[in-house]
């Protein structure tokens, strides 16, 4: 018995071990990682960000992708486009960028995610961008992340200030964060059929289905992000928008004065804001984004009521979904 015991503990030890070094180096994580999400991507078809969370077989899509390639270039074009996974999601449809300069005939430059959406006049001094005639910037964000990113926007650093500001950052995420822990252990080719077979048989006999995905509905097929959910319920106070607003019309003065560059600026209303009704919501919406373009347009910031715009759509008798059950992202434009 002891014997067993040993061959246990040097398995688990082991196991264990290998979890945490592919979670931590890339090179290893590459060799033994399941990654559905790439394979689906590779054939040409994805199959929904929340179906990759859970991993519940009757989530699951299949919508063709529309690859994007830049070829524009930021001064030679009319419009700039920033913004996040909404603005850059090419399933089902090509992006909002593409769709944008095939309808208008002018140029139109998609920034690349994640290089300006929290900062824009950061991104723009970064690249140097020089003044190149009247232009118009479109900033997106999704309704969870406008507030934060809005706070943010003017949070000037010195360029040495922000690289040892990054570093620290990455140092910290490398040691505490365990989220490519638990990714790789959920995702290693030794553990992935198992796990997700054992997801499968829990949802199907117990309803249970990963944290991440925790409010669902099945009628109709429906999964809900979890942030977004707590976003909802959340409470946002009128100083949290009021600074948000003040920092959103900052953002457009200087747009404006340094390069000539008028903002309009959009939030994107959340999946669960739109279909909280499917799992029987019981908060009433507090009117976020209509506070916080009342507030806006108050201030001569041009803006759209995207809520305004999702639910004058849904309520139309032969309305179609606006967000893929399977994914957080809207259906094709």
């Amino acid at each position: 018995m002891k014997f067993v015991f040993k061959i246990l503990f040097i398995f688990i030890f082991a196991f264990s071990l290998f979890v945490v070094i592919g979670a931590k180096i890339k090179t290893v994580r590459h060799l033994f990682v399941r990654e559905e999400k790439k394979e689906d991507r590779n054939r040409g078809y994805f199959s929904g960000n929340l179906y990759y969370m859970s991993k519940i077989d009757k989530f699951k899509g299949d919508y063709m992708i529309f690859p994007h390639t830049e070829t524009d270039e930021i001064e030679d074009s009319s419009i700039i486009v920033i913004g996040d996974s909404y603005a850059r999601f090419d399933s089902g449809s090509p992006i909002f960028a593409d769709l944008l300069e095939l309808s208008l005939g002018q140029r139109v430059y998609q920034v690349p995610y994640n290089l300006a959406v929290d900062k824009p006049a950061n991104y723009l001094k970064s690249i140097d961008f020089k003044e190149n005639g009247k232009k118009i910037m479109i900033l997106q964000s999704t309704e969870r992340h406008s507030m934060m990113r809005a706070h943010d926007f003017n949070n000037l650093l010195k360029q040495g200030s922000r690289s040892k500001l990054k570093f620290l950052v990455k140092l910290r995420k490398k040691i505490f964060d365990n989220r490519d822990i638990e990714y790789f252990f959920s995702n290693n080719k030794f553990t992935y059929k198992f796990l997700k077979d054992l997801k499968q048989v829990k949802f199907d006999w117990f309803g249970d289905i990963d944290s991440k995905t925790a409010v669902y509905s099945q009628d109709p097929d429906m999964l809900f992000y979890y942030d977004e959910v707590d976003f909802y319920r959340g409470t946002k106070i009128k100083s949290q928008i009021n600074k948000m607003v003040k920092n959103i019309v900052d953002l457009k003065d200087t747009l404006k004065t340094k390069y000539d560059i008028d903002l309009i600026y959009s939030i994107l209303p959340e999946k669960y804001t739109i279909y909280k009704d499917f799992v029987g919501e019981k908060k009433e919406y507090d009117g976020f984004i209509p506070r916080v373009v009342s507030a806006l347009r108050e201030e001569g910031v041009e803006t759209i009521d995207m809520y305004d715009v999702y639910m004058s759509y849904r309520n139309k008798k032969e309305s179609g979904l606006l967000y893929y059950p399977q994914d957080s992202h809207f259906t094709p434009l």
